[in-house]
């Protein structure tokens, strides 16, 4: 028998570590078990579901949160083709140390050995961000705006700027709009305190922006962004609109109208988890488009890490993530010490 341990979300803003046991007697012949060895918090969708405060479902707990974990194969069914014990696999598994897949279920990806596994920990997102760059129409010398610099909209202002346009990030965090500076992002702005259209006004020479990208989920930041929008240009919902707007829906409707505007959802699950001769984009197509990016050093998610923990620390890193946005950004556990 192996003992571990995962997290779980037993009641709002309450975090413990609970027992797990697994047999790898037990395994199905497509079944895989990962020794985890790092997983990574999304300061999203996780902290959304820690503060009570998803908009997706009704939140009933005890909830097991996480869905960015890299580990080694420990054991491996005779049918789990693929994979080989002693491989590093990416997977969408929860907070814990070990986890059970299946690989006709449960998406995964080898992660070569000259990829650090932290790094390997931000494909997930790096897809999600890369869904908004695979349904844009664009060129090389278009302008997009990139509201929100979290870890999704960094990323996708990285993919975007690594395709040849001209990418303006938005945010209330100086200290984000640092990183990405760091991550080769030279049009930044602090919304609170600079005067957007003027700054994109000036950078775009009066013609406004092709694409703007929503990835906070706020509803005001699309109808600011239709403003910035040159027409027949494009926005993109990155991120579930959180936050309500106060302006009526025939407002937000007359300025698409008017702007000849296209809205895209840019919800990484309206494409196929695997793809085929016939599909050639797909969740797995832009994951290992993300790695390989990671892989070559081009797309950087270093900087995109403030914390590492251990699991024991993770109400502390949960809370800061809610509260010290300005401190927290992108926060890995380190699990290989955890039995």
């Amino acid at each position: 028998m192996i003992h571990g341990h995962k997290l779980c979300f037993p009641a709002e803003r309450s975090v413990t570590l609970e027992e797990t046991v697994f047999d790898p007697v037990s395994l199905k012949s497509t079944e895989m078990l990962v020794r985890t060895q790092y997983s990574l918090i999304s300061a999203a969708s996780e902290i959304d579901l820690y503060a009570g405060q998803d908009r997706r479902q009704d939140i009933r707990y005890p909830r097991y949160p996480g869905h960015s974990s890299v580990g080694v194969v420990t054991h491996a069914g005779p049918e789990a083709a693929g994979v080989v014990v002693g491989d590093t696999v990416f997977s969408y598994a929860n907070h814990a140390s070990y986890a059970r897949l299946d690989v006709t279920r449960d998406f995964h990806l080898r992660i070569p050995k000259t990829v650090d596994a932290r790094q390997a920990l931000f494909v997930h997102l790096g897809a999600v961000a890369m869904t908004a760059a695979t349904l844009a129409s664009y060129k090389p010398g278009d302008w997009v705006v990139v509201f929100g610099q979290g870890l999704v909209g960094n990323l996708a202002a990285q993919l975007f700027h690594l395709s040849g346009t001209s990418v303006i990030v938005v945010d209330l965090l100086d200290a984000r709009l640092a990183v990405s500076q760091h991550c080769g992002i030279a049009y930044t702005v602090n919304s609170q305190r600079d005067h957007l259209p003027t700054a994109v006004r000036g950078w775009t020479g009066g013609h406004g922006v092709e694409i703007v990208i929503d990835a906070i989920g706020d509803a005001d930041c699309v109808v600011e962004g239709l403003d910035l929008l040159r027409r027949g240009g494009q926005v993109l919902l990155l991120g579930l609109i959180r936050k309500e707007s106060a302006l009526p829906a025939s407002a937000l409707i007359r300025k698409i109208f008017l702007k000849w505007a296209t809205v895209k959802s840019s919800w990484e699950w309206q494409l196929p988890q695997r793809g085929s001769d016939q599909i050639q984009t797909s969740i797995e197509s832009n994951s290992r488009d993300v790695l390989r990016l990671i892989q070559d050093g081009r797309l950087l998610t270093g900087p995109l890490v403030s914390h590492t923990i251990l699991p024991h620390e993770a109400h502390d890193a949960y809370e800061g993530l809610l509260n010290h946005k300005n401190e927290y950004r992108g926060v890995v556990i380190d699990w290989q010490s955890q039995s």
